[in-house]
């Protein structure tokens, strides 16, 4: 359980790796926020109501056909916040993940210093690859619900497929990332070789509750501060890029230790 314990302090080997993380976590996610508020900002308005006063609200009353007129007319807007809100979860989702994968493969090489932030380009595509590969797989679960209507072992085997997925998503992301090879992370024998071990089980369980445990103090910390608007943001970017390092190093590491 030593490289737990890497896992645990690795990412605050480099404090100035680290903000850089927790920062394009925050700003990125700044600009989401904005976008939405913007638009719903601009929807409100149009209806005549203000969020903030809602005394003035009271004595609005719209016709029914002048609702529906209202929002035809923001629909254009209301879609193109959508999908610039999208645009930038994918950039934050990929960004991220293509360094959590750089922390990863040099955790199965044994290095615990931190990766640097640069080429952000093929960090973005390597994480945007890694979506592509979890939204095969959620895909491939999916489909097998299809056997849940085969009278008998169906609904079985459409869980059976679906749990499996679910065990196996740590390591699907380690073979990725060893190699940055699309096709390995489809190389079911060699996953299945690693993950049906009592060793995987066993230290799995260890970090995925250790995950969960964060997650929850992270949540109770942020509900508490809630009024500030700023602070839990900032403690989510921070969380999430700790948690992001941790996984990917404790994983990387297992990987190794499974023969």
């Amino acid at each position: 359980m030593k490289y737990l314990q890497k896992a645990f302090t690795r990412p605050f080997e480099n404090i100035s790796k680290f903000t850089t993380g927790s920062v394009t976590h925050l700003v990125l996610s700044v600009i989401t926020t904005l976008v939405f508020v913007f638009i719903l900002g601009g929807f409100f308005s149009s209806l005549g109501i203000d969020p903030l006063n809602p005394d003035v609200n009271q004595q609005i009353d719209l016709a029914e056909s002048e609702v529906i007129n209202i929002v035809i007319a923001n629909l254009a807007n209301i879609a193109l916040g959508t999908i610039l809100a999208l645009a930038t979860a994918i950039i934050i989702i990929s960004l991220l993940q293509g360094y959590f994968l750089r922390c990863m493969r040099s955790a199965i090489k044994g290095k615990y210093t931190l990766p640097k932030w640069n080429k952000w380009g093929n960090m973005f595509k390597k994480g945007f690859i890694l979506g592509i590969i979890y939204i095969l797989y959620t895909l491939i679960g999916t489909a097998s619900m299809i056997l849940a209507f085969i009278p008998f072992l169906g609904w079985i085997i459409s869980l059976a497929v679906m749990f499996l997925i679910f065990y196996n998503i740590p390591m699907i992301e380690v073979f990725y990332a060893k190699n940055y090879k699309f096709k390995e992370a489809f190389d079911i024998k060699g996953i299945l070789k690693k993950t049906l071990t009592g060793k995987y089980l066993g230290n799995g369980v260890v970090i995925l509750l250790a995950i969960i445990l964060i997650a929850i103090i992270e949540s109770l910390v942020s509900g508490l501060l809630t009024i500030t608007i700023v602070l839990p943001m900032i403690i989510r970017a921070i969380v999430y890029v700790y948690t992001g390092i941790f996984f990917a190093t404790a994983f990387g590491r297992l990987y190794t230790k499974i023969k």
